[in-house]
């Protein structure tokens, strides 16, 4: 459920169950929103990626603000969810094609 493809230049996380099969911005990106990962699998993944991973942690300009960021647009979700889009079915579904 968690661990990491590698091959001989690329690494990519699995999270959830899912790999994570992103490059350039997209991988940074992604790196940077999942950077718990790091921090709780940080002793299975190999030093390449650690170092990758860090990398994109590192270049966060303000950690606290991107945290307190992330968990506003978390909680957003979790709202709409909760409250808008079970008003009906097409709502719903709609809702659920995006998430």
């Amino acid at each position: 459920m968690q661990g990491e493809l590698f091959s001989d230049d690329n690494y990519y996380p699995i999270i959830d169950g899912v790999p994570r099969l992103l490059v350039g911005e997209l991988k940074k990106d992604l790196l940077q929103k999942k950077h718990d990962f790091l921090f709780t699998y940080r002793e299975q993944l190999s030093d390449a990626f650690q170092d990758e991973w860090q990398k994109a942690v590192n270049d966060i300009q303000d950690l606290d603000s991107f945290m307190a960021h992330q968990k506003r647009t978390s909680e957003s979700f979790s709202f709409e969810r909760n409250n808008i889009y079970k008003e009906n079915s097409f709502e719903e579904s709609n809702f659920l094609h995006f998430w």
